[in-house]
């Protein structure tokens, strides 16, 4: 009897230390990203709601110091850039899910957005698919570094609607040959990592286990105008600068809008890469990144002087934001939802 026990004892045991051994989601990105050539992939956000006209102002003295800045997505002539993201409902396991044991003080809360880039035209009018991702849009999950505050994770995949909704939807993702089907398609753009998309559909999976519901939905939608732009670094990377305005809450499924940034308002986001931005100015200049030091400083007296004290898009006032209708959402109340 022991000789029949012990190797099925030996079995159990390796099968469950090898489970144990199995990196969290988290764990296996930040590899890739420390075995990726390069070193400045990762960022950190800083973001400021600020008056129009000192947003403008933030872009004219970059304009005036670094020369005219580089557009880092086109609008066709007669156009502008508009940004569309749903935020699924995970509830709360989704921390779980990536390995998350803690969440740096700081830092963002891990999301799953679909967000779609589209064009409109200047004066307004009919949204259509950016020329930039030709129709296609973006499952990103948005996650907290866990060691570093004010740095995000985003690990994405390109997809058509069509396999979006099977994948969101419980009854198709459950079946394993549409599964597969969607699976091969996705790996077979190469714009899409392989191992990504197998760890963020499984990411998936224990979605549609918790929620037990006919499918997987957003809960809100944001939308904006977003003029984004590139300042290279001559020792590598860039700095990237967003800005947008017109941003809108909006119900997911009756496109309502239910809470509105005012027109005088500009939200403008400064990305460094983090092995940049944990040097003080002076480290910085004697390591020849005086730029560096220099988009800081302006991002200081003119951004960090001007913004919004306080801002709560949720409960509380504040003069950035109306409310236009009520939203029995549990949400709303993170600023950082349309980033």
């Amino acid at each position: 009897m022991r000789r029949t026990l012990l190797p099925l004892i030996l079995v159990l045991t390796v099968g469950s230390l090898a489970r144990a051994e199995e990196p969290t989601f988290v764990g296996w990105y930040l590899k890739q990203l420390e075995q990726s050539s390069s070193t400045t992939s990762l960022r950190r956000e800083d973001k400021a709601i600020v008056p129009a006209k000192h947003a403008d102002r933030f872009l004219a003295e970059l304009q005036g110091r670094f020369g005219p800045l580089t557009p880092r997505d086109v609008a066709p002539a007669g156009k502008v850039n508009m940004t569309s993201t749903d935020y699924l409902n995970t509830g709360k396991r989704l921390p779980e899910l990536l390995g998350l044991s803690s969440i740096p003080a700081g830092s963002i809360s891990p999301k799953i957005r679909i967000r779609t880039y589209q064009t409109r035209p200047v004066e307004g009018g009919k949204l259509t698919a950016a020329p930039i991702t030709d129709g296609i849009s973006l499952l990103e999950i948005k996650m907290p570094h866990p060691t570093k505050p004010g740095v995000s994770l985003k690990p994405r995949l390109f997809i058509n609607d069509r396999h979006l909704r099977l994948l969101l939807r419980r009854k198709s993702f459950n079946d394993p040959a549409t599964r597969q089907t969607v699976l091969q398609t996705l790996k077979a753009d190469t714009r899409n990592d392989p191992q990504v998309v197998d760890r963020m559909v499984a990411v998936l999976g224990g979605l549609h286990q918790q929620h037990k519901g006919k499918r997987l939905r957003p809960w809100v939608q944001t939308r904006y105008q977003r003029e984004a732009y590139l300042i290279p670094i001559p020792s590598g990377g860039d700095v990237q600068i967003t800005m947008d305005r017109d941003v809108s809450y909006r119900h997911p499924r009756k496109d309502k809008v239910v809470k509105r940034m005012s027109s005088k308002w500009r939200a403008v986001e400064v990305k460094i890469p983090e092995v940049y931005a944990t040097m003080t100015d002076h480290q910085l200049r004697q390591g020849g990144l005086g730029m560096v030091a220099e988009i800081r400083q302006l991002q200081r007296s003119v951004l960090g002087a001007h913004q919004v004290k306080g801002l709560g898009v949720g409960k509380g006032k504040c003069s950035a934001f109306s409310r236009l209708a009520p939203h029995k959402a549990s949400g709303l109340r993170h600023k950082e939802h349309w980033r």
